[in-house]
């Protein structure tokens, strides 16, 4: 069990992680950020479409043509209330695991992200 500052740590060391790797533009570093059966779902962040993709394949071939043209830039956890790091049930086979929400800059406009 993850307590608040537990929890928070731990999706600090993710996201830098993965700040860095959308940072660099590699597609495959930024999937590689995921489980191997996590799940990307897009809202209007890369393109213009909602998307949902499983699986690191999926995820790297879809951010191959969409990462770099998104410019994501600026990317941190969102701490509001009751959206701050926190441990969260998936289900009873998956177990706990981290929910999250980031703040990020696209081109165009600011946008936000959850993660879990």
């Amino acid at each position: 069990m993850y307590d608040t500052a537990q929890a928070k740590k731990v999706s600090q060391t993710w996201l830098a992680e993965f700040a860095g790797a959308i940072a660099s533009g590699d597609a495959k570093a930024v999937a590689q950020t995921f489980l191997p059966e996590g799940w990307l779902r897009d809202v209007l962040t890369f393109t213009w479409n909602f998307r949902a993709l499983e699986g690191r394949d999926k995820i790297t071939s879809y951010l191959a043509d969409t990462l770099v043209p998104a410019q994501i830039s600026n990317i941190t956890l969102d701490e509001s209330p009751h959206l701050g790091p926190a441990e969260e049930m998936f289900s009873p086979r998956e177990g706990p695991g981290l929910r999250l929400r980031l703040r990020l800059k696209l081109l165009l406009h600011w946008e936000r992200a959850a993660h879990g």
